[in-house]
């Protein structure tokens, strides 16, 4: 799955050359910041900072003739050069360089991710199904289904399914609306409360937040609507 790379020439507003290059992938974890040619910034610590892809990128835009500053946020990369002559010049290897540094995150991102399909029914609008098929999570063979307030009980059956999970089903029943969790191997199903079908799309971000943080990888969503 290529991402998603928006390209915007705002030299004319700017009057100087400047592209913003926005994406749907995180790029940079580390806050915003702007970078100059005239500050000294070494190939290591770019890349300790930023990773290997747009660490590499930074390193080479910084030294980039004729630059005259990097702004970076989380999804996006604004390139300024320098006016020639009050001519607008770019060059076209800062569009192919952020490209590639981009899809080659990307790839990686992807590789590393869960893969989590999400199966909803029209006839249930309550529930919705989630399933890693690559296996990268795994509960117990045991099959429980655990409700909202936690029974007294909850937590025997949930050492039996795994660590991850006795953390990840307290923290989903914590979530308003939702009322049911029941995790079986390498699917898990969630159930909410009738008025809360309408901020499904809510909860469901909430339900991968606590996905990634427990089992601390990237979630890469596919719905699938029966």
């Amino acid at each position: 799955m290529d991402p998603i790379i928006e390209i915007r020439d705002v030299s004319k507003q700017n009057r100087q050359p400047t592209k913003v290059f926005s994406t749907n992938i995180e790029i940079n974890k580390t806050g915003h910041k702007m970078y100059h040619p005239s500050e000294t910034h070494s190939r290591q610590n770019l890349v300790r900072k930023f990773g290997e892809d747009i660490g590499g990128l930074m390193f080479f835009l910084v030294r980039f003739p004729c630059l005259d500053h990097i702004y970076i946020t989380s999804y996006s990369i604004v390139v300024a050069l320098k006016t020639i002559n009050d001519a607008y010049e770019w060059s076209p290897t800062i569009d192919t360089m952020i490209n590639l540094s981009i899809k080659s995150l990307a790839e990686k991102q992807q590789r590393d991710s869960l893969i989590i399909r999400v199966e909803m029914s029209s006839n249930d609008p309550t529930g919705r199904w989630y399933s890693d098929d690559s296996a990268k999570w795994l509960t117990g063979i045991s099959q429980q289904r655990f409700w909202r307030p936690m029974r007294s009980m909850s937590s025997k059956y949930l050492r039996v399914l795994g660590k991850p999970w006795q953390q990840f089903v307290p923290q989903v029943l914590k979530i308003p609306g939702v009322e049911e969790v029941e995790p079986f191997y390498n699917t898990f199903s969630v159930e909410i409360g009738d008025v809360y079908v309408p901020r499904w799309d809510h909860i469901e971000d909430d339900i991968l937040h606590i996905l990634t943080e427990t089992f601390h990888q990237n979630v890469i969503i596919e719905h699938d609507e029966k």
